[in-house]
């Protein structure tokens, strides 16, 4: 809506200013264009606002030119312009920041059974929350329900053909980037219509400041230079470490971490793979996978039995 005066109101001369034909010329008189009294000034509006000009154009009231009416007309667009940007910023904090969305809650309906997993445990230095239902569904209705969850609550969502998919079982994960806590769920199916659902929380922002916290800590024990794939978990007070090696071998193994414990002050148990300091105990396991060798290590108190 534009507010320029109208062009009307210079073309509209009264008739007497015309001299009839022949009559004396008029005195000259400089022209002024007349400029209405009631006309308010426009706007100034706030650049690079798109939504609210758009708000503005849309709800303007009416000019009305009756003389004493611009104030109210301007008091009047200063309150649209008021709505229009608290609208625009109501998701914004004072000091520019963005309000939070709130916390991430799971939506699955049929559910026949919950299975508690008490406890917060780690893996790879992110701690795990989780949490298993079986629900009466099959797997397309539950990856709708979950996906149409995750949309719902704002989560970013990977294409879920682009997802990993490292398990047998299927898995769909979103993301809370306001938390930094991703939210998987694991579907396994069964026949007769029912579905386990793992559902598992990894609060990413919290290991990325335990990590700072622990850099110096590092890990229970040492693993051999040749180590690859190396993993740490921790779960109600067991730690643990896996590696595999493709240089060692078993003995070889052995040999050297009775040796590398000795000098974290443990000392071989009765059984084999054992290892106590006080009332710690490590415990080394071995197999072979594909052509490699892969340890384990467990960390836990000592239970007594040697």
């Amino acid at each position: 809506m534009s507010l320029r005066a109208p062009l009307f109101a210079l073309l509209a001369l009264p008739l007497s200013s015309v001299a009839p034909v022949g009559a004396p010329a008029a005195p000259y008189t400089p022209y002024t264009p007349a400029t209405p009294a009631t006309s308010p000034p426009a706007p100034v509006g706030k650049p690079g606002r798109g939504p609210i000009t758009s708000t503005l154009d849309t709800t303007m009231p009416a000019f009305k030119p009756d003389g004493g009416a611009a104030d109210d007309w301007q008091a009047e667009l200063d309150a649209i312009e008021k709505k229009a940007w608290d609208d625009a910023l109501k998701d914004f904090l004072p000091d520019g920041g963005r309000a939070m969305m709130p916390p991430f809650r799971w939506e699955l309906k049929n559910v026949v059974e919950n299975i508690e997993m008490p406890g917060i445990q780690e893996s790879q230095g992110i701690p795990v929350k989780l949490h298993a239902v079986r629900v009466k569904n099959n797997l397309r209705g539950v990856l709708e329900e979950i996906v149409g969850s995750f949309e719902k609550q704002n989560l970013f969502i990977q294409p879920i053909d682009q997802q990993p998919q490292i398990t047998a079982e299927m898995a769909v994960t979103g993301l809370d980037s306001d938390r930094f806590i991703s939210y998987t769920a694991i579907i396994r199916c069964e026949r007769g219509g029912y579905c386990t659902v793992v559902l598992g929380e990894a609060n990413i922002g919290l290991a990325a400041a335990m990590k700072q916290m622990n850099k110096a800590k590092g890990m229970f024990a040492p693993v051999p230079s040749s180590a690859r794939n190396v993993t740490t978990s921790s779960a109600e007070g067991i730690e643990s470490i896996s590696f595999s090696t493709t240089e060692l071998s078993e003995a070889d193994l052995k040999k050297w971490y009775a040796t590398e414990l000795s000098k974290l002050g443990f000392q071989p148990a009765k059984k084999e793979g054992r290892f106590r300091r006080g009332s710690d105990m490590i415990q080394l396991s071995t197999r072979r996978h594909e052509g490699e060798l892969v340890g384990l290590l467990v960390r836990r108190a000592f239970d007594g039995e040697e």
